[in-house]
């Protein structure tokens, strides 16, 4: 699909659909980002698992980022100033995106959940087909929220390897 295609708009009980299940999931990450990273030292918050590799600091100002990018994807204002994010987005280096200590970047990813669940809630059917870029608003939004899920697996990573137990089983 090119930038000019235009995208069929979903029907309201199917764009209603898309609202609850983005919703559902944007709410489950949300409460599972603050279970694993709840009690991170802020020192193994900056360990890499790998030489050269991202630490938990910068996974979570990626979320945050990625939170961020959904936000604007619905014409809603972010939460940090575009520069602020592109720190933490794909190929960024992550030993020198670790600016704010990792209790800031929760704050931040919190900070983005409230005005990310009414954007959701708001969404019409128009605005779901209207374009992102090469992807409809839809699409664009179903990527991100696959895309901070994905990232989830991680965070239990740099948990473990900070020495802590799963909080989630």
């Amino acid at each position: 699909m090119t930038d000019t295609q235009a995208t069929a708009t979903p029907t309201a009980e199917a764009a209603a659909a898309f609202r609850a299940a983005l919703a559902d999931t944007l709410t489950r990450n949300y409460r599972m980002v603050a279970q694993l990273a709840a009690g991170v030292p802020e020192d193994a918050a900056l360990r890499p698992l790998v030489p050269g590799g991202s630490h938990m600091n910068w996974l979570v100002g990626h979320l945050v980022a990625n939170r961020d990018e959904m936000l604007r994807t619905m014409g809603r204002d972010p939460v940090r100033a575009e520069a602020d994010d592109e720190a933490f987005g794909y190929g960024s280096d992550a030993a020198g995106a670790a600016t704010r200590p990792l209790t800031e970047q929760l704050r931040d990813y919190d900070l983005a959940n409230p005005p990310l669940q009414q954007a959701v809630a708001e969404l019409t059917p128009g605005l779901l087909a209207s374009s992102a870029g090469k992807r409809s608003v839809q699409e664009r939004l179903a990527f991100l929220a696959w895309h901070e899920t994905y990232h989830l697996g991680q965070l239990m990573l740099y948990r473990r390897a900070a020495g802590l137990e799963s909080p989630i089983g």
